[in-house]
């Protein structure tokens, strides 16, 4: 990716105000997958002297896109949510 090029990846916050509506958590996961999938693309065309930097957004991503996956699973499935946790740990 040509430094000219390069864009702001916001962290994935999860809403302060309470249990969010399926909705609202659908929106940030979908939101974070697709930056998760552009961060990818990034990576695998940034130039060698950028591929450090360009792997290390691409993993903050999918950071953001499995904290978001997590609160989805977590309030619409919750015994599935704990289950894949478990298997994580």
């Amino acid at each position: 990716m040509p430094a000219d090029n390069r864009r702001l990846i916001l962290p994935y916050l999860p809403l302060a105000d309470g249990p969010s509506r399926p909705e609202q958590l659908w929106d940030a996961w979908a939101l974070a997958a697709v930056e998760a999938e552009l961060a990818l693309e990034a990576w695998k065309k940034a130039a060698h002297g950028l591929k450090e930097a360009a792997f290390a957004t691409y993993r903050a991503a999918l950071d953001r896109e499995e904290q978001a996956a997590t609160d989805l699973a977590s309030r619409v499935a919750p015994n599935v949510a704990r289950r894949l946790q478990a298997r994580s740990a």
